[in-house]
């Protein structure tokens, strides 16, 4: 008799309706992987872990653990939950037997609440209510949608799904989210002949799918920023900001002007956008900061891995120092992402004591996962062209930007809202 297996975690779902956790986990180079999070404390002494082959975590989170291996992980995260104080409790009382598959919502919900968690023992002027709170509502929307999908493929007539499905389609995203209402109906057409038929009959119902998942990908990341941006307004009288920052904030929800956007052949990119702000948010006179006086803001390199050494005369020394803080500088505008402390460091000499460096901090850690989801969409969209013949007739990067560059009209809807 085959035993019987046990399933512990949900799967990443792929409709993106909310995208998975692990992809955005992914922009800030940190991870979901058990198998890493294991590897990474198991040499900690005060830990005592079972180790547990990177097969079987694979396999299992597919197919399901055996009794003896669900023990062994759930004794190990249980360790690090009272190790690293993760709170592991439900306090939305949520009914994980209701989850359905393919749903993201409870992830993103149980990992940014810890997150905030924990941002709050070095903050606790931070308040998240406005973020939490939307999270949990499309987390709710999410499930309610895969629910009904379920129950109406099973229980109707083919012409029945189709009109059922765009009806629902329809009904959510015009409530739900912020996309526009004939790109709606368009995709709502689309989805449901996917749902039903398994297949897509042209490539130009294939470039609305594609159009579909990016801008419902595009409508929950720029909500969730919002929302969050919402939190910080609240608290602005305290974070002690730039003048020009703190304008930003009210006007722009800080981001409204740093989406990706073509200039000339180039395109720049939010990262190099921000630190081009800076140069006016933190200028003095009215003159605005150079590259290279912002670079002097960053620690000296380590004398070990830098080109210095004892018999470089002291100019020399100090010629080679700021060049490679210069280089360094450049490489954090083009999207490179600074270790946590650096990067800490740098704003704070930045901000200096008249200014906090906690929303800038935000700021660039927000900019940095921006590339990283443009990047990874323009790739994607490429590949796609590539594969499809004629697809570029309607679906292309313009296209894309212009979806990229939609973030003031979130703030401009969301910010003097009631949250939903």
């Amino acid at each position: 008799m085959k035993k019987e297996r046990i399933q512990l975690f949900i799967r990443d779902g792929q409709f993106p309706f909310i995208p998975p956790f692990t992809e955005a986990s992914s922009w800030l180079n940190t991870t979901l992987d058990l198998t890493k999070i294991f590897k990474q404390v198991e040499n900690n002494t005060e830990l005592s872990l079972y180790k547990i082959d990177r097969k079987t975590i694979k396999s299992g989170s597919i197919d399901g653990f055996t009794q003896k291996t669900a023990d062994k992980i759930e004794y190990n995260l249980h360790l690090l939950r009272d190790h690293y104080q993760f709170d592991l409790s439900n306090p939305y009382n949520i009914n994980f037997n209701t989850v359905k598959p393919g749903s993201n919502g409870i992830i993103w919900l149980v990992s940014l609440d810890n997150i905030f968690r924990g941002l709050r023992i070095h903050h606790p002027v931070l308040t998240t209510y406005n973020t939490i709170k939307y999270l949990n509502h499309r987390r709710r929307v999410e499930n309610v949608l895969f629910y009904l999908i379920h129950k109406i493929i099973r229980k109707n007539t083919a012409i029945e799904k189709r009109d059922l499905l765009i009806k629902l389609i329809k009904e959510t995203y015009n409530s739900h989210t912020q996309l526009e209402r004939s790109n709606i109906d368009n995709y709502a057409s689309v989805l449901s002949e996917i749902i039903i038929d398994r297949k897509i009959h042209s490539n130009e119902k294939y470039a609305v799918f594609l159009k579909h998942n990016i801008s419902l990908k595009v409508d929950f990341y720029y909500s969730l920023l919002v929302h969050f941006m919402k939190d910080i307004l609240e608290i602005r009288c305290l974070l002690r900001l730039p003048t020009k920052i703190e304008e930003q904030l009210i006007d722009q929800g800080c981001l409204g002007k740093l989406y990706p956007e073509r200039v000339g052949m180039e395109i720049l990119m939010p990262t190099h956008k921000l630190f081009s702000f800076f140069r006016s948010a933190y200028t003095t006179n009215s003159i605005p900061l150079s590259y290279k006086n912002m670079s002097k803001h960053i620690n000296n390199p380590n004398p070990s891995r830098s080109r210095i050494s004892n018999t470089h005369p002291t100019q020399e020394a100090s010629e080679i120092i700021n060049a490679t803080k210069l280089k360094q500088l450049k490489s954090w505008r083009s999207g490179v992402t600074p270790e946590n402390d650096h990067l800490a460091e740098f704003l704070e000499s930045l901000s200096g004591e008249k200014y906090s460096a906690f929303l800038p901090f935000f700021l660039c850690r927000i900019t940095s996962m921006w590339n990283k989801f443009y990047i990874q969409e323009a790739a994607s969209l490429k590949n796609e062209i590539k594969k499809h013949k004629n697809l570029e007739k309607y679906l292309d990067e313009e296209w894309l930007l212009s979806t990229f560059a939609t973030y003031t009209k979130y703030w401009q809807k969301n910010a003097q809202a009631k949250t939903a």
